[in-house]
């Protein structure tokens, strides 16, 4: 009776908790991103990526260079690369996607890219980084078209 009662209370816990604040040994440091422009310029290119995902806004503030995605399935083949979860998932969870852009030196801009993963079921799930690396990635080369086009 005992085990099942601490069974059952760990489980409550781990249902409650916040999956942000779950790490995962391995997994790598974010890096940030720099960008050679100022905010203004960039803020195009992080648009333009949010629209390729087709993320719902939550949260978009030009004057913070603040975007947050409302819950989200992605729709992509590398999704079950996004996310660690204990134990394996059977199907993926949805998550929040959050990209800050801090100007930084003069006319530059670093990415500060954050993914948290939300499973439906109360598993433990964190980001492994892949798909921050992904979005920063984009937008970095989505910020060079636009610049070669405006030339």
């Amino acid at each position: 009776m005992r085990k099942y009662i601490v069974t059952l209370t760990l489980a409550a816990l781990a249902a409650c908790s916040n999956p942000q604040q779950i790490s995962v040994a391995g997994a790598p440091e974010k890096e940030a991103t720099v960008v050679p422009a100022p905010l203004e310029a960039v803020w195009w290119a992080i648009i333009d990526v949010v629209a390729e995902y087709d993320l719902k806004l939550e949260t978009m503030d030009l004057g913070r260079g603040y975007i947050r995605s409302e819950r989200t399935a992605f729709e992509n083949a590398a999704v079950a690369g996004y996310w660690v979860c204990v134990p394996e998932p059977s199907s993926e969870p949805d998550g929040v996607l959050s990209i800050r852009a801090v100007p930084v030196n003069d006319g530059e801009t670093s990415l500060e890219v954050s993914a948290v993963p939300i499973a439906q079921d109360g598993r433990l799930c964190t980001s492994n980084g892949v798909l921050e690396a992904e979005v920063s990635s984009r937008v970095f080369r989505r910020w060079q078209e636009l610049t070669a086009d405006q030339q």
